[in-house]
């Protein structure tokens, strides 16, 4: 038995399998609305990989619906920092308008990398395109870490909860973000095989998916769950109430 095969199985199937859960759930909360790009993302994403699954035979479009897939991934997981950190934030429109400036800075630079690069002669393999997909995906993993940051120093200060869909969302695509330490220690430093990058890329990309799943498929205690009844001083509104008639 090749367990290695297994393995390799395993970490492909269980973010397809739970996102599509998490999809799912979110359609019987009406999640769908309040987290919309999140939700499309979790389409997306089970959606190519299955789609690939059936394009192994075919190299070069598997090369290229891989690749402008990673494209799209890309863009909708900046779309999802943007909504969700916009929601955290709007009690404090100064940090909002900040981050909302660097967010759009980010995707604005990476849509016209990606444009760029891949119209400008492109070779037939894609290479030119791949680089600037490449190029784009670690920038996005650097905004993913950053904002997972943010948050872990600023949750206190801001008012928030860690048991808010939003902060999970946030902590998981911060999760995913540390995919950047493979392909940095792989590409420039040369430090890890590839069969080694093979494992650890899909392996911290479900560590992500299990925290967005333990935040949308366990099941959650009511924040605002009534424990006891309030405090009403009936005496005062009783006096209250005999000065207004005696008026009358």
């Amino acid at each position: 038995m090749n367990y290695a095969h297994i393995v390799r199985i395993g970490l492909w199937v269980l973010p397809v399998g739970l996102q599509l859960l998490i999809a799912a759930i979110m359609v019987k909360r009406h999640l769908v609305s309040r987290f919309s790009f999140f939700f499309a993302y979790c389409l997306y994403a089970p959606t190519r990989d299955l789609l690939l699954l059936f394009l192994r035979d075919r190299p070069n479009l598997y090369s290229w619906i891989y690749w402008l897939g990673e494209g799209g991934s890309i863009m909708i997981q900046l779309a999802i920092l943007w909504s969700v950190s916009s929601s955290l934030l709007r009690p404090h429109p100064g940090l909002r308008s900040a981050l909302n400036r660097v967010l759009e800075v980010a995707a604005l630079a990476a849509l016209v990398l990606i444009v760029w690069l891949s119209l400008g002669s492109v070779p037939a393999n894609g290479t030119r395109l791949m680089e600037a997909i490449l190029l784009a995906e670690r920038s996005a993993r650097f905004v993913q870490v950053t904002m997972l940051l943010i948050v872990i120093v600023f949750i206190a200060q801001l008012g928030l909860t860690w048991r808010d869909h939003a902060c999970g969302i946030l902590l998981g695509s911060g999760v995913a973000g540390f995919q950047l330490i493979p392909a940095e220690l792989r590409a420039n430093l040369h430090l890890i095989s590839n069969v080694t990058f093979s494992y650890l890329m899909p392996a911290i990309y479900d560590c992500a998916v299990l925290v967005w799943a333990a935040y949308f498929l366990l099941p959650r205690k009511p924040d605002d769950a009534l424990t006891q009844l309030p405090t009403v001083d009936m005496k005062g509104w009783d006096n209250l109430l005999n000065q207004y008639l005696s008026r009358q």
